[in-house]
């Protein structure tokens, strides 16, 4: 079987690979070179044993290079999932997008963060819990006030170097 390829990052024409099983032997890079190379829509082949790196300039897409890569036995591609960080950062970015259309464009998400902070924090000294949930929700909301565009420039990040 094929040893797995992950993704490490991939830009238009650029792809970045990582075949960590096989990091430093320059007979499987110096072959998988030579044989990517051929790939239909690859113009260039840079592999590198020591880290165990592959960068093809390609015209192709992904799929058409891992499919190649598995038919001639060179590894199994396979797409790194996210971090739990990288999720989370898009999943909040297109909550501020919809905010955002849902207002008209008034509101992002740290403007409706800071008057539901508020509000609870409001819920809580009517309940007479003025010390813990009021005291800790108003000072949330103020911080969210204080920094307002910290929530408005969520948005995809350029993703981590494997």
């Amino acid at each position: 079987m094929p040893p797995t390829a992950w993704v490490c990052h991939r830009t238009a024409g650029r792809l970045r690979i990582r075949v960590a099983a096989r990091r430093g032997d320059l007979g499987y890079f110096d072959k998988i070179s030579h044989m990517l190379a051929e790939a239909p829509g690859v113009t260039d082949v840079h592999a590198n044993a020591v880290t165990g790196t592959v960068l093809l300039l390609h015209g192709s897409d992904i799929g058409r290079i891992g499919e190649f890569g598995a038919a001639h036995g060179l590894f199994r591609l396979v797409e790194r999932m996210d971090s739990l960080r990288m999720q989370v950062r898009r999943g909040l970015a297109a909550l501020n997008d919809d905010v955002g259309r849902a207002s008209g464009g008034s509101w992002s998400l740290g403007d409706a963060a800071f008057v539901g902070l508020l509000g609870f924090a409001a819920l809580e000294a009517i309940r007479g819990n003025l010390a813990a949930p009021a005291a800790t929700l108003g000072w949330y909301a103020l911080a969210v006030l204080s920094a307002p565009d910290t929530l408005s420039r969520i948005g995809p990040e350029v993703p981590e170097q494997a």
